[in-house]
């Protein structure tokens, strides 16, 4: 969506096609920008060749399509195959992770076949850094470009301090508490029942109050344990938000204790808004901007995390990072430029 924004629609737009049947967060939005949302439903349980039949049903309904763009990582398989099937000219798969996870199933003969097929049927290879890149592609990487998780500078740069003050507020976070939090997918590899774990421990001693910002399978068991470990006036599950640069600049810290990740766009965005990241040591060092905002800490080392999280000032200054950004691929106003070139287009 940092993209589209930016992007000049008179030009290229985008439709979307998604796999479930709930309305997404950003869909009045899409509408809004003259762009269409496709819904196919689930692909697990299908077999690969009707998800490949699916897909390419929904190309040729909606179509003629110049461009066809995947985002599912080893799911992308039936997405290009489908698109090379009705002559889509540029089939970019895109990497957004390092590790396969339970992607089909979790099956190792058929993630290596799906990497076959990607290989095979995407005649454009694109990761969020180089350590995703390898991991999708494998050798075929040298001919892959990685496409940075692009932020739209100006929403968190010229964002007005009244407005993290306002929500620190309406969520009885007192002025002079430390404010930490996370913002991610609820699922097992962000890892965050590690930062309950530390709110068990620096609750106890500290005034300090946790945010759990985003939706996913796990949000239910975390808020549960949340309740049965007392921690519900300290630790608050804010949902699914659409005020992201006001949620970062309210914090104190980001805290990213994932097991795995592509390059996470949160951790992008805290150093966009100036705010100190703490992350996972497995974590890559490519999310690194070099602006002094983020800290690799061991998942080993849970008291290293607590003391970080104690030496943190309330309500510290924030970093201007406009002009460091400013020239930066992760400028989302100046990354459209590679999304054209990508596609084969000319501004």
């Amino acid at each position: 969506m940092n993209l589209y924004r930016k992007l000049d629609r008179s030009l290229v737009q985008f439709d979307f096609l998604v796999f479930d049947e709930e309305i997404g967060t950003f869909e009045s939005e899409v509408n809004e920008l003259g762009g269409k949302v496709i819904r196919i439903g689930p692909l697990r349980g299908r077999g690969y060749r009707e998800s490949c039949r699916a897909i390419a049903q929904e190309i040729r309904s909606h179509g003629p399509y110049q461009v066809v763009h995947s985002h599912l990582n080893l799911a992308s398989a039936a997405v290009v195959q489908g698109a090379w099937g009705e002559n889509v000219p540029v089939r970019v798969a895109h990497s957004h992770t390092t590790r396969d996870g339970d992607q089909l199933g979790g099956q190792r003969s058929k993630q290596a076949f799906a990497r076959l097929l990607i290989r095979r049927f995407a005649n454009r290879y694109v990761a969020c850094g180089e350590d995703a890149g390898r991991h999708l592609f494998g050798n075929a990487w040298k001919r892959g470009s990685v496409l940075p998780n692009a932020v739209d500078l100006e929403r968190f740069v010229h964002q007005d301090v009244t407005d993290a003050i306002t929500l620190r507020t309406a969520h009885g976070v007192p002025a002079d508490a430390l404010l930490v939090g996370s913002v991610a997918r609820l699922g097992s590899a962000k890892n965050l029942d590690f930062v309950i774990d530390l709110a068990e421990q620096v609750v106890r001693t500290s005034e300090v109050y946790f945010w759990i910002v985003g939706d996913g399978p796990d949000r239910e068991r975390l808020e549960s344990r949340v309740h049965r470990s007392d921690l519900t006036d300290r630790v608050q599950f804010l949902g699914m938000r659409t005020d992201i640069p006001a949620v970062l600049l309210a914090l104190d810290a980001l805290l990213m204790p994932s097991l795995y990740e592509g390059l996470p766009v949160s951790v992008i965005e805290a150093q966009a808004a100036g705010t100190l990241s703490l992350v996972s040591d497995r974590v890559t060092r490519e999310v690194d901007l070099g602006l002094g905002l983020v800290e690799y800490l061991s998942l080993e080392r849970p008291d290293i995390w607590q003391d970080s999280i104690l030496r943190l000032k309330a309500g510290g200054t924030k970093t201007d990072t406009r002009e460091l950004l400013s020239e930066s691929d992760y400028n989302a106003a100046n990354a459209v430029e590679l999304v054209l070139r990508l596609y084969g287009l000319e501004a």
